[in-house]
């Protein structure tokens, strides 16, 4: 059925000519019934007639529909002006596409935007010859959707023949760029990192190819003759870039970043000084959100800088805050101080809340780039916030889903990495399959040539490993992962500082037992990291004073210094707490137990023995809870062994103590679920009060708003009124009656009514 256009139902029409389809499939089984060969024509002439009937703010609402027609009648569209108009139209409906994340779309716009290039007399070398930058503006378009959504050979390609076309060394360069980001995303860092060099020798930029430290430290003291006697913060007052040349320059060095981030490290770090000097000579550029909060992460790394560190993020965040507004921008710059700066000076859920947006912001504006590196990155924070371990095995599987449907192999291997960690801690027992997942891992991983991911999976298998209390395997992968460590430290990455500690307890878990020049040699690897450890702590007591305390209690131990040790230890547990650290608790509160076992009480060790159970029970790492059950039962077989009378039935025996094995580890898990229960529900409940508070501060909130408008609404000021008739002069000096000119100036309300003294005078017979 047929109604007339902008009606439903019976409603009249305001163009009673116009009419629509009520359902679309009535639509299509309409078009089916016309003729074949008139088919296009009747998209033509329906297209053509939409295309001239809307005004440009219906026409942008209306694009996909004008062009699904006009599409569809390509072959005969053969008029040059009209060619180059539906290009224009096909091109701004793949911009509109790109912003909604409809990348599907996109591409089938571009190409058909491709397609109508295609028709114009002579071919798409006319159509570069006489329409320049709209050829330009088309391929890129075209080789990013295609990479995105259709053939990334064919997106390769694409980029390839435009550089013939490009005039001038800044398009070529800028062409370039985006298959700088196409091999990124591929794990082809060699040949991203080739294009980089290509597309800089354009703007006449050379960059080294060895002694990467000197040009590095070279390009540090640059900055910091440039800087002069100004502080950081006063550079937020430069003024914006205007050489466009400099531009296409900082742009190129920063898509640069993220393949030597991955792979070439030691070029990265003479990267980022190179772009800061840049901004400091020739102004600020929409990049600053990357190369300002990664040179505060080198700055950390290279001379354990951390004011100038704190002062660099302070300085993006300003940047990025109140003059960079665009969101694309704004996801990179979350990425990376969330990675570089936040957590040397704040607890690590802030940093997740930084990855969080740049995910967020990255998917809203098609930066899909830097929203799979945020989940990445924020896979190993969350781990080290000893999230619930069930809980961190879903949100990565998550990430893992997106970030293979972004063809980000640097995610991709790095959430792999993680998953395999994290669900090998969540079972309950150790297979030989385990072993063959990781190694077939490890190729992908070397293949692709992250070796960065691969320093980060070392890392986290390592403090799995000290976790377990397997100490000389974790120091032979520790020494595997401090050859690449630099993979992550350049750029001051959490995994540094995270595997520093590790190294300091597995190296403390060893060193008793073994001889004389490997304990001398470690006390003076130990003493460097206590040192690094006071630093960082004084940076951020939050992420690093749990650690401080329970390497003073380490040393203490070793040092046989008991009761101080205790102290330590008991501090150590409590600063974990307090910061959340789960695996830092269980493991200081496992240390105790130790130390208090190695001097001779056994009861107090017993104690902190089972809290440590607990804690690893709640964060749900149930291997360690398994190997902590099987040593549990060991002490007591040990037990029994020594107790038990020399004449007795083997056989009986053998299952009484299976029994009673059974019974006390039961035990043990049900105080541990007890616990674990007991303490959800204190969660749950202080969630609830949060809750109730924050609505009655809402509430309160509310009111005072409402107060505050009601204030806004009282007349105020001196008002003109006229002693005889009572009339009020409003602001453009006309004269209203009192009534209308409250009416108009506040919410008041009138209902009429008559005073004693004027019913007296106007209407005295109403009284007698």
């Amino acid at each position: 059925m047929l109604f007339p256009e902008g009606t439903v139902g019976s409603e009249k029409a305001s163009h009673p000519d116009s009419y629509r389809f009520k359902h679309d499939r009535v639509q299509q089984a309409a078009f089916l019934l016309i003729e074949k060969e008139k088919l296009n024509e009747t998209h033509l002439t329906i297209g053509r007639q939409l295309l001239s009937s809307l005004s440009e703010a219906k026409l942008d609402e209306h694009l996909y529909k004008v062009l699904e027609h006009l599409n569809a009648a390509r072959s005969l569209i053969n008029n040059k002006d009209e060619i180059i108009r539906m290009i224009e139209l096909n091109m701004a409906a793949a911009r509109k596409a790109r912003l909604a994340t409809a990348f599907g779309a996109m591409l089938n716009f571009n190409r058909a935007a491709l397609s109508f290039a295609e028709k114009i007399e002579g071919g798409l070398n006319k159509f570069w010859e006489n329409h320049y930058e709209c050829a330009l503006n088309l391929s890129r378009n075209l080789a990013e959707s295609e990479f995105l959504e259709g053939d990334r050979e064919q997106a390769q390609n694409i980029i390839l023949k435009s550089l013939k076309f490009s005039k001038t060394s800044i398009e070529r360069a800028e062409t370039l760029n985006i298959l700088i980001v196409h091999y990124t995303l591929l794990a082809k860092y060699v040949e991203a990192i080739e294009a980089g060099r290509q597309a800089l020798l354009e703007l006449d930029i050379v960059l080294p190819e060895n002694d990467f430290e000197k040009f590095r430290d070279e390009e540090i003291s640059l900055f910091r003759k440039l800087l002069g006697d100004r502080t950081v913060m006063s550079l937020v007052q430069s003024p914006v870039m205007k050489d466009l040349k400099k531009q296409a320059a900082a742009k190129l060095l920063i898509t640069l970043g993220p393949p030597c981030y991955r792979t070439h490290q030691r070029l990265w770090s003479v990267i980022v000084p190179k772009v800061v000097n840049l901004t400091i000579s020739h102004g600020l550029i929409p990049q600053i959100g990357y190369s300002h909060t990664a040179f505060g992460g080198l700055l950390g790394w290279v001379y354990n800088d951390y004011n100038t560190a704190r002062e660099f993020g302070e300085l993006a965040e300003q940047v990025m805050a109140t003059i960079v507004k665009s969101p694309s921008d704004q996801s990179v710059f979350y990425l990376m101080i969330g990675s570089s700066i936040r957590h040397w000076f704040k607890h690590l859920r802030d940093a997740s809340q930084d990855y969080i947006k740049a995910y967020q912001i990255g998917l809203q504006t098609g930066n899909l780039q830097y929203a799979a590196y945020a989940f990445g990155h924020n896979m190993y924070c969350r781990f080290y916030q000893a999230i619930p371990i069930t809980e961190l095995i879903d949100e990565t599987q998550r990430s893992l889903v997106f970030s293979k449907s972004r063809l980000n192999q640097w995610a991709i291997d790095m959430l792999e990495g993680g998953l395999l960690i994290v669900n090998q801690l969540s079972v309950g027992t150790q297979n030989d399959s385990d072993n063959l997942l990781e190694e077939e891992y490890l190729d992908q991983v070397e293949n692709h040539h992250n070796i960065q991911v691969l320093c980060v999976y070392r890392i986290l298998k390592t403090f799995s490993l000290l976790l377990l209390c397997e100490h000389k395997k974790a120091l032979a992968l520790s020494d595997e992962a401090e050859l690449l460590i630099y993979t992550v430290g350049t750029q001051g990455l959490l995994p540094w500082p995270e595997h520093v500690f590790t190294r300091f307890l597995i190296i403390t878990g060893l060193y008793q037992n073994a001889d004389s020049e490997s304990q001398r040699e470690w006390r003076s690897e130990l003493d460097r990291i206590f040192g690094q450890l006071q630093l960082w702590a004084d940076s951020c007591p939050e992420n690093y004073s749990h650690k401080l305390l329970l390497a003073s209690a380490e040393l203490k131990r070793l040092d046989r210094h008991v009761t101080e040790a205790l102290v330590f230890y008991d501090q150590a547990i409590y600063a974990a707490k307090a910061g959340d650290f789960l695996q830092w608790e269980g493991i200081a509160n496992e240390r105790m137990s130790l130390c208090c076992q190695e001097f001779g009480n056994d009861a107090l060790a017993q104690i902190y023995w089972q809290q440590a159970y607990i804690i690893f029970h709640r964060w749900g790492a149930f291997l360690k809870v398994r190997t902590m059950e099987t040593e549990f039962s060991n002490r007591i077989l040990a037990w029994q062994q020594h107790t038990l009378p020399e004449k007795i039935d083997t056989i009986q025996a053998d299952l009484n103590t299976k029994i009673f094995l059974e019974k006390q580890v039961e035990n043990l898990r049900n105080r541990a679920l007890e616990k674990t229960e007991a303490m959800q529900r204190i969660i749950i409940s202080k969630e609830t009060d949060d809750l109730v508070e924050a609505t009655e501060r809402l509430r309160l909130e509310i009111g005072k708003r409402k107060l505050a408008e009601a204030e806004i609404k009282k007349l105020q000021g001196i008002i003109p009124i006229c002693m005889h008739c009572k009339e009020i002069r409003d602001d453009k000096g006309y004269w209203n009656q009192l009534e209308k000119y409250i009416s108009e100036h506040s919410e008041a309300q009138f209902s009429h009514s008559i005073c004693e003294k004027c019913l007296e005078k106007y209407y005295p017979e109403e009284l007698g």
